[in-house]
Parts: structure tokens; C-alpha cells; sequence
């Protein structure tokens, strides 16, 4: 759905090959968008270390287990939304669109 928005996409595995991705890549990633639940490292481990290699990263969170209350905290901490699963295009097109406007 990204890329038929028109966004370059780096697909990651898991939490840990994403948390590397971002490593690896300094400057050249505008948004990670990770799913609360994934293997090798979660999404709540995941945006941490992420905020560790970058405090200004800007991280959009998915899932369809787990609320957007069980993800306050990682909320609260800096992540810049949360997407429920299931989404349609329009839902993610219009929270992406308020992350890279500033409004969210």
C-alpha cells in the first residue's frame, strides 16, 4: 500500500533486521513503521533501540493483537501514531500524510 502511494519502501523481516536497516542506512529513512508484534525483537523493543540510534526517529505503530492503549507507553515515549489493523488505503494514506504534513 506505501509504494501505491508513492513511497519508497525497505521491508524488514523482523524487529531486529529493521532496527539494523536503520542503523545501517543514518539520514536516509523518514519513517519506520513497525507492527507491535514481530519476531526476533517487538515492536516496543524495537522503537527503543531505534530511539537509542536516533532519539529524533519518527516511528508509526501497527497491529491488529495489540491497542493503542497496550502501546501507550511506546506512544507516550515518541512514536509519532498508531494504525489498527485492519486498515484500508484511505486510513494509511491520510496518517501518513498528517506525519509528513507535522500534524501528527
Amino acid at each position: 500500500m506505501l509504494q501505491e502511494l508513492g513511497y519508497s519502501v525497505v521491508l524488514a523481516g523482523n524487529g531486529l533486521e529493521a532496527v539494523e536497516i536503520y542503523r545501517e542506512n543514518p539520514g536516509l529513512i523518514d519513517l519506520v513503521m513497525l507492527d507491535m508484534v514481530m519476531p526476533e525483537l517487538d515492536g516496543h523493543s524495537a522503537f527503543f533501540k531505534l530511539k537509542e540510534i536516533d532519539p529524533d526517529v519518527r516511528v508509526l505503530l501497527s497491529s491488529g493483537y495489540v491497542s493503542e492503549d497496550d502501546a501507550r507507553d511506546v506512544l507516550d515515549a515518541g512514536a509519532v501514531g498508531f494504525l489498527q489493523k485492519p486498515y484500508r488505503m484511505v486510513d494509511l494514506a491520510r496518517i501518513m500524510r498528517s506525519i509528513f504534513d507535522g500534524s501528527a
